[in-house]
């Protein structure tokens, strides 16, 4: 194709909105940039004002680090929706903590056995909440530490300072320096989705333009995933009594879906980007809705073109038209609903994990304490971070190579800035700092990149204190690999929660919210009583899909713990269709009257009912059963078609409701009779 022959340079405009759009898109609402913003100012302040205070009272200079331990940890272990509370509750933790500490630090055996109680009941008590999960954190930490340091009861007064130090700052600095804008956070995360609507725009020009069309196709199922994230997470906020601003979001998620599915016909079809579809796509990628709207509209009405290029040019109206109605929204979607903070992750049940790590953590000490009697903590501290948001013992021991892997390259670093860099108090200092910041920020996105600047921020520290050699990196870098390997092997082989459990029971939970959003479709259409809305079963339904996918990343990224890896991209696929059309079915459900036609209504019910036993065969695959057989819905298909062989408002919409039922069901037939399913993945 013409088009694709060449590749015009992208013009100085287009690339700059390229790359706003791409920055304000990874970081909806600027939320890990507010919170490494808060952790690092936190510690910086905790830092220079006990410094001060030990030059002035003649205390030890270390208590400084223990400021800033717990300054780090309250600013990012505390994240329940009372966080002013908790910050002031969680000194009791830190000081019953760092007190057990100074008590039994010079015990020997015995304070390593009261440190394995400390662990058990930091993640035991995970049970009770977020905030128990935070004080147990805090707990654990500041113990740990009384050990580093060989604290005694003497010390004890500047240690509790310490401590309070870390929490006064935390405080002072999240909830009166930088604190909480839930309007300007909702905005700004609002601004993120628009972004991501151009995002897809932009993937899709560049699919019916590429050469290749494979890492295009990619890319285009990447920013639709993204922008199904950052949609599930505007609607999950808003809760009850924003129907409406929901439904606003829904409906422009779904027409960037449109877009995305009118550029792949295009690109199946072979076609060129006409000159006029070209120029609407970048108008729209750089935030001029309303003209690509315009020349979209000439091109819609053109009936010599390709009925895939006017579609195409249909769906960026529709998205222009979707966007608009977000624009004048938008003031209302950021005052509605809940809290904007972020969830904690998944979790494996507590007594378990209590068990797990603590057998870990014994071994790691016991073989920490071999290799350097000084550095074994390191190798404890490593056994508890691998196992903190995961939910099977696949996710543990990922997270555990990660942890070694950025260890490995934070030592690499460390030692490259230890023989270039050092002697500079003032830029070793601000580069610390950049170190912690940078690991605060990349924390939700990649475990590796963490710990590669933690490590790279500690050569620093240790540079700093003129205690730098190659040898104390090294021994870092093995204290390490102890303390995680032993983490990712006790999760799999004491009381393991399985990988392959996890995600066929994901999966499982998944079908059952599709059913959900059949069910409460149909009810709309036909207005059966239902207690669940469509669009409330469909956001139950991106949900569970989102932590399918999620569970699944352990196995697709190494396909060793639990094998045929290719298998479950096959589901994620499958599913990820599924959702599709299940949402486009809520839509269409939502914005129908009821239907009027007994003989029509009757259909349906019966495709309810055998699409429901369709999901029930899928479900039964994933539970092991080789005998699981589908129905045929295209008889009740062909039979709804012909009882609508009219042409009115009601008659269109029951035939595109049945249209998305058939191509969901044929979705959920291909998993039912798969002949790799998620069940054989083990």
């Amino acid at each position: 194709m013409a088009s694709r022959a060449s590749r015009r340079p992208r013009p100085a405009a287009e690339a700059l909105a390229v790359l706003s759009d791409r920055l304000l898109a990874a970081d909806p609402g600027f939320a890990r940039l507010l919170l490494a913003a808060r952790v690092t100012l936190a510690v910086a302040l905790t830092v220079i004002a006990l410094i001060l205070a030990a030059a002035a009272l003649g205390f030890p200079v270390t208590v400084a680090v223990l400021g800033a331990i717990v300054a780090m940890q309250a600013s990012l272990a505390i994240t329940d929706p009372d966080p002013k509370t908790t910050t002031l509750l969680a000194l009791i933790p830190g000081l019953i903590g760092i007190t057990l500490g100074a008590v039994f630090a010079s015990a020997g055996v015995i304070a390593d056995l009261v440190f394995l109680v400390v662990l058990f009941t930091a993640v035991a008590i995970r049970s009770r909440g977020l905030r128990f999960t935070a004080f147990g954190t805090i707990a654990m930490m500041t113990y740990f530490f009384a050990l580093f340091l060989s604290a005694t009861p003497d010390q004890l007064p500047a240690l509790w300072g310490a401590v309070a130090a870390g929490i006064a700052f935390t405080y002072t600095v999240r909830f009166l320096l930088l604190p909480d804008r839930p309007v300007w956070l909702a905005q700004r995360t609002i601004d993120a989705f628009k972004a991501r609507l151009r995002q897809v725009a932009q993937a899709a020009r560049e699919l019916i333009e590429a050469h290749d069309g494979i890492p295009a196709r990619r890319r285009l199922a990447g920013a639709v995933s993204l922008l199904n994230e950052t949609a599930a997470s505007i609607e999950g906020r808003l809760g009850g009594g924003a129907e409406r601003e929901v439904r606003l979001v829904f409906d422009a998620e779904l027409a960037a879906e449109d877009l995305a599915a009118e550029a792949l016909a295009m690109r199946d079809a072979a076609l060129d980007l006409p000159r006029g579809l070209r120029l609407a796509l970048l108008a729209l990628t750089a935030g001029r809705a309303d003209r690509a709207a315009r020349v979209a509209g000439h091109v819609a009405d053109d009936t010599k073109l390709h009925p895939a290029a006017r579609g195409l040019a249909a769906a960026i109206v529709e998205l222009r038209d979707a966007v608009r109605l977000v624009d004048a929204a938008t003031g209302t979607l950021a005052r509605t609903g809940g809290p904007w903070y972020g969830d904690s992750g998944a979790q494996q049940p507590v007594l378990r994990q209590a068990i797990q790590v603590t057998a870990a953590s014994a071994v790691a000490i016991a073989v920490g304490e071999q290799l350097s009697p000084q550095r074994w903590y390191w190798a404890v501290l490593a056994t508890y971070f691998v196992f903190v948001g995961t939910a099977s013992s696949g996710e543990t021991f990922s997270r555990a190579w990660s942890r070694i892997g950025g260890t490995a390259l934070g030592v690499a670093a460390g030692i490259l800035v230890g023989h270039l860099g050092g002697g500079r108090p003032l830029s070793d200092t601000a580069a610390l700092f950049v170190c912690l910041f940078l690991g605060v920020y990349f924390l939700r996105i990649s475990q590796m990149i963490m710990i590669f600047f933690v490590t790279a921020m500690l050569a620093l520290l240790y540079s700093a204190l003129g205690r730098f050699s190659d040898g104390l990196l090294g021994i870092r870098l093995i204290e390490t690999a102890v303390g995680a390997l032993c983490g990712g092997i006790a999760a799999t082989v004491i009381l393991p929660t399985r990988t392959r459990d996890v995600i066929r029971a994901s999966a499982a939970a998944a079908l059952d919210a599709l059913h959900g959003v059949v069910h409460a479709s149909i009810a709309r259409l036909l207005n059966a009583p239902n207690e669940t809305t469509p669009l409330d079963a469909v956001r139950a339904l991106e949900e569970r899909v989102q932590r399918f996918t999620s569970r699944t990343k352990p196995a697709v990224a190494v396909p060793a713990l639990v094998g045929r890896g290719h298998e479950l991209r096959r589901w994620i696929v499958s599913l990820s269709a599924c959702s599709y059309y299940a949402r486009l079915l809520a839509r269409t459900a939502d914005r129908s009257e009821p239907a009027s036609d007994s003989n029509v209504a009757a259909l349906f019910f019966q495709l309810d009912e055998i699409i429901e036993a369709n999901i029930r065969s899928a479900r039964d695959r994933i539970d092991g059963r080789d005998d699981a057989r589908t129905a045929d819905t295209r008889p009740l298909i062909d039979a709804v078609r012909g009882a609508l062989d009219r042409d009115d408002d009601e008659a269109r919409t029951l035939l595109a409701a049945a249209h998305l039922l058939e191509r969901l069901d044929r979705a959920v037939a291909r998993l039912a009779r798969d002949e790799g399913t998620v069940t054989e993945i083990a």
